[in-house]
């Protein structure tokens, strides 16, 4: 009779048990990696916003180089000390310094600038797109921005 009521758990019991927190603890560390990935393109989304941020900036410091902004490449030539840049000297300056900077801040980042003067003022589009492991296309962040030539 000391048999039936003896206290304690069987394996099966524990086995069991184990089971449930083992889903449990998969289920945790899908969460974390998903939050830990949304965390990373979060910060992406924020460098992104601030280059572009800065180029519009550097268009509104610049406003005469108009369609010298389209260019792909620039070089940094403005840089020296004592340096005269013209408007579109000064342009390619700062491509070269955006290029530079997204590559650095975004993997694969890349800044492309479109100019539509036909506007009054000049309407400058601003787009920064960067890879990202996972996405199916580029991941982008664009920006339009009115600049006066006054």
């Amino acid at each position: 009779m000391s048999g039936l009521n003896e206290q304690g758990f069987s394996l099966i019991e524990v086995l069991v048990a184990l089971l449930i927190m083992s889903v449990g603890m998969l289920g945790v560390a899908g969460l974390f990696a998903h939050s830990t990935q949304a965390g990373r393109t979060a910060m992406l989304q924020h460098q992104a916003l601030l280059l572009a941020s800065d180029v519009a900036e550097r268009i509104r410091a610049n406003p005469r180089a108009g369609v010298a902004y389209q260019g792909a490449h620039g070089s940094g030539s403005c840089a020296a000390e004592n340096a005269v840049c013209d408007a579109q000297s000064m342009a390619g300056h700062d491509i070269a310094l955006w290029q530079r900077q997204a590559a650095q801040t975004l993997p694969g980042g890349q800044v492309a600038v479109s100019v539509d003067d036909s506007r009054s003022p000049p309407t400058y589009a601003i787009s920064v797109t960067w890879s990202e492991p996972g996405a199916r296309t580029l991941p982008s962040h664009t920006i339009v921005v009115p600049v006066r030539q006054d």
